[in-house]
Protein backbone atom coordinates (compact mmCIF):
# COMPACT_ATOMS: atom_id res chain seq x y z
CA UNK A 1 0.00 0.00 0.00
CA UNK A 2 2.52 2.58 -1.13
CA UNK A 3 1.29 5.49 0.99
CA UNK A 4 0.08 3.57 4.08
CA UNK A 5 0.32 5.19 7.51
CA UNK A 6 3.19 3.91 9.62
CA UNK A 7 2.14 4.76 13.15
CA UNK A 8 -1.56 5.58 13.08
CA UNK A 9 -4.88 4.66 11.53
CA UNK A 10 -5.12 7.68 9.22
CA UNK A 11 -6.62 7.75 5.74
CA UNK A 12 -4.15 7.95 2.87
CA UNK A 13 -4.43 8.28 -0.91
CA UNK A 14 -4.35 4.46 -1.12
CA UNK A 15 -6.49 3.56 1.90
CA UNK A 16 -9.51 5.64 3.01
CA UNK A 17 -10.11 4.17 6.48
CA UNK A 18 -9.50 6.40 9.48
CA UNK A 19 -10.09 5.59 13.16
CA UNK A 20 -10.41 8.27 15.83
CA UNK A 21 -11.19 8.20 19.53
CA UNK A 22 -12.17 10.89 21.99
CA UNK A 23 -14.59 11.78 24.68
CA UNK A 24 -17.15 13.98 26.27
CA UNK A 25 -15.52 15.48 29.32
CA UNK A 26 -18.16 16.45 31.87
CA UNK A 27 -18.48 17.71 35.41
CA UNK A 28 -21.31 18.58 37.76
CA UNK A 29 -21.05 22.10 39.11
CA UNK A 30 -23.73 23.69 41.32
CA UNK A 31 -25.93 20.64 40.57
CA UNK A 32 -25.71 21.33 36.80
CA UNK A 33 -24.05 19.11 34.20
CA UNK A 34 -21.35 20.91 32.19
CA UNK A 35 -19.55 19.75 29.05
CA UNK A 36 -16.02 20.77 28.05
CA UNK A 37 -16.07 21.78 24.38
CA UNK A 38 -13.32 22.99 22.08
CA UNK A 39 -13.70 25.79 19.59
CA UNK A 40 -12.01 27.30 16.57
CA UNK A 41 -12.53 30.92 15.59
CA UNK A 42 -13.86 30.97 12.02
CA UNK A 43 -14.94 33.96 9.90
CA UNK A 44 -18.60 33.26 10.82
CA UNK A 45 -17.88 32.84 14.55
CA UNK A 46 -16.85 30.02 16.86
CA UNK A 47 -17.10 26.44 15.60
CA UNK A 48 -17.43 23.86 18.37
CA UNK A 49 -15.99 20.34 18.60
CA UNK A 50 -15.47 17.50 21.03
CA UNK A 51 -11.89 16.38 21.72
CA UNK A 52 -10.84 13.42 19.60
CA UNK A 53 -8.00 12.32 17.38
CA UNK A 54 -6.39 9.60 15.32
CA UNK A 55 -5.73 6.23 16.92
CA UNK A 56 -2.06 5.15 17.01
CA UNK A 57 -1.22 1.53 16.15
CA UNK A 58 0.16 0.84 19.62
CA UNK A 59 -2.72 2.20 21.73
CA UNK A 60 -6.22 1.21 22.75
CA UNK A 61 -9.27 3.33 21.99
CA UNK A 62 -9.31 4.32 25.68
CA UNK A 63 -5.65 5.37 25.65
CA UNK A 64 -6.24 7.43 22.51
CA UNK A 65 -9.27 9.13 24.06
CA UNK A 66 -7.32 10.07 27.21
CA UNK A 67 -4.33 11.30 25.16
CA UNK A 68 -6.42 13.37 22.76
CA UNK A 69 -8.51 14.92 25.54
CA UNK A 70 -5.33 15.94 27.38
CA UNK A 71 -3.64 17.29 24.23
CA UNK A 72 -6.61 19.17 22.81
CA UNK A 73 -8.22 20.47 26.01
CA UNK A 74 -5.50 20.35 28.67
CA UNK A 75 -7.79 18.28 30.91
CA UNK A 76 -7.42 14.88 32.48
CA UNK A 77 -10.55 12.78 32.84
CA UNK A 78 -11.57 9.29 33.93
CA UNK A 79 -13.39 7.08 31.44
CA UNK A 80 -16.62 5.84 32.96
CA UNK A 81 -18.31 4.35 29.88
CA UNK A 82 -18.35 3.84 26.12
CA UNK A 83 -20.82 5.94 24.11
CA UNK A 84 -20.45 4.22 20.75
CA UNK A 85 -19.15 5.47 17.45
CA UNK A 86 -20.13 7.73 14.59
CA UNK A 87 -19.33 6.92 10.97
CA UNK A 88 -18.64 9.70 8.50
CA UNK A 89 -17.56 9.78 4.87
CA UNK A 90 -16.12 13.01 3.52
CA UNK A 91 -13.45 14.48 1.28
CA UNK A 92 -10.86 16.78 2.86
CA UNK A 93 -7.92 18.32 1.01
CA UNK A 94 -8.76 16.12 -1.97
CA UNK A 95 -8.58 12.90 0.04
CA UNK A 96 -11.60 10.62 0.63
CA UNK A 97 -12.05 9.56 4.28
CA UNK A 98 -14.21 6.77 5.69
CA UNK A 99 -13.86 7.69 9.36
CA UNK A 100 -15.08 5.90 12.46
CA UNK A 101 -15.02 8.08 15.59
CA UNK A 102 -15.32 6.37 18.99
CA UNK A 103 -16.47 8.34 22.05
CA UNK A 104 -16.26 7.77 25.79
CA UNK A 105 -18.02 9.37 28.75
CA UNK A 106 -15.18 10.98 30.68
CA UNK A 107 -15.50 12.52 34.13
CA UNK A 108 -13.33 15.63 34.54
CA UNK A 109 -10.44 15.44 37.02
CA UNK A 110 -8.26 18.52 36.51
CA UNK A 111 -6.75 20.95 34.05
CA UNK A 112 -3.10 19.96 33.80
CA UNK A 113 -1.81 22.13 30.97
CA UNK A 114 -2.75 24.52 28.18
CA UNK A 115 -4.61 23.07 25.21
CA UNK A 116 -2.65 22.48 22.00
CA UNK A 117 -2.77 24.89 19.05
CA UNK A 118 -5.25 22.79 17.07
CA UNK A 119 -8.10 24.77 18.67
CA UNK A 120 -8.41 28.37 19.79
CA UNK A 121 -9.91 27.61 23.18
CA UNK A 122 -12.11 25.58 25.48
CA UNK A 123 -15.39 26.37 27.20
CA UNK A 124 -17.54 24.72 29.83
CA UNK A 125 -21.15 24.73 28.60
CA UNK A 126 -24.42 23.29 29.80
CA UNK A 127 -25.47 20.11 28.01
CA UNK A 128 -28.22 21.97 26.12
CA UNK A 129 -25.96 24.83 25.00
CA UNK A 130 -23.17 22.44 23.98
CA UNK A 131 -25.64 20.35 21.98
CA UNK A 132 -27.04 23.45 20.27
CA UNK A 133 -23.55 24.78 19.44
CA UNK A 134 -22.31 21.45 18.04
CA UNK A 135 -25.46 21.04 15.94
CA UNK A 136 -25.38 24.62 14.66
CA UNK A 137 -21.68 25.07 13.88
CA UNK A 138 -20.63 21.56 12.76
CA UNK A 139 -23.83 19.65 11.87
CA UNK A 140 -22.11 17.25 9.46
CA UNK A 141 -19.92 15.85 12.25
CA UNK A 142 -23.08 14.87 14.20
CA UNK A 143 -21.26 15.14 17.53
CA UNK A 144 -24.44 16.52 19.10
CA UNK A 145 -25.79 12.95 18.90
CA UNK A 146 -23.06 11.81 21.28
CA UNK A 147 -24.31 14.34 23.85
CA UNK A 148 -27.72 12.65 23.68
CA UNK A 149 -26.01 9.32 24.36
CA UNK A 150 -24.13 10.82 27.33
CA UNK A 151 -27.36 12.10 28.82
CA UNK A 152 -29.02 8.70 28.47
CA UNK A 153 -25.90 6.91 29.82
CA UNK A 154 -25.78 9.13 32.90
CA UNK A 155 -29.49 8.50 33.56
CA UNK A 156 -28.94 4.73 33.32
CA UNK A 157 -25.99 4.78 35.71
CA UNK A 158 -27.63 6.84 38.49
Amino acid sequence: MGNSPIEEYRATADWPYHISSGGIVFRVRDAALEILVLYRNEPDGKHYHLPKGTLHHDETLEDCARREVAEESGATAEIIGYLGALQQEYTWKGLFHDQTKHYFAMEFREMVREHDDEHDGTEWQSLDIARENLAKTEPNKQEFLILDRLEKFLQLTK
